[in-house]
């Protein structure tokens, strides 16, 4: 069934977003690391930390930008369109459980020019963390829905 037209702009939207996204990601990233003031080889060690979960967001945000066009040409009950929306959902969980870690990492980078004794280590699980992981799981649970109602639609399709 095709979606309407105000859904429709909706999803190109989110599309567009989601590409503007995978460029201002990486950016920001960076712009994190130079305005911490670390020395050269700490930078390094930063980047090297930032990389990891700045790769998996770009996977789910190239994901979601498919799921997203899949549902503006109105094809969400596909096998391909729930995997980008499972992959999109394990990206997110992912970043759950790497925002900690990470936070953990940048605490004992900038602290580490005060020397033996007084660098710290800083471990912080907040509420945006709990909710992404939460969100997580409901889209992981909503993808396995949509895989199974594809499935029952193809099937039908062939009975027809």
């Amino acid at each position: 069934m095709p979606l309407s037209p105000a859904l429709r702009r909706a999803c190109l939207a989110a599309r567009v977003t989601c590409h503007l996204a995978v460029v201002v990601i990486p950016v920001a990233a960076l712009y994190t690391i130079a305005t911490r003031g670390l020395d050269p080889a700490l930078a390094l060690i930063g980047i090297a930390v930032l990389v990891p979960p700045v790769t998996v967001g770009l996977w789910g945000l190239a994901a979601l930008a498919r799921f997203f066009e899949a549902a503006r040409r109105g094809g969400v009950l596909t096998a391909s369109a729930t995997r980008d929306l499972r992959r999109f959902a394990l990206s997110l969980l992912v970043q759950a459980v790497l925002t900690p870690i990470v936070g953990a990492a940048f605490s004992v980078l900038d602290s580490w020019a005060n020397g033996p004794g007084q660098r710290t280590l800083a471990i912080a699980i907040s509420s945006d963390v709990i909710g992404f992981a939460v969100l997580a799981a409901l889209l992981l649970v909503v993808a396995s829905a949509l895989a199974e109602a594809a499935a029952q639609a193809e099937e039908r399709k062939l009975i027809i």
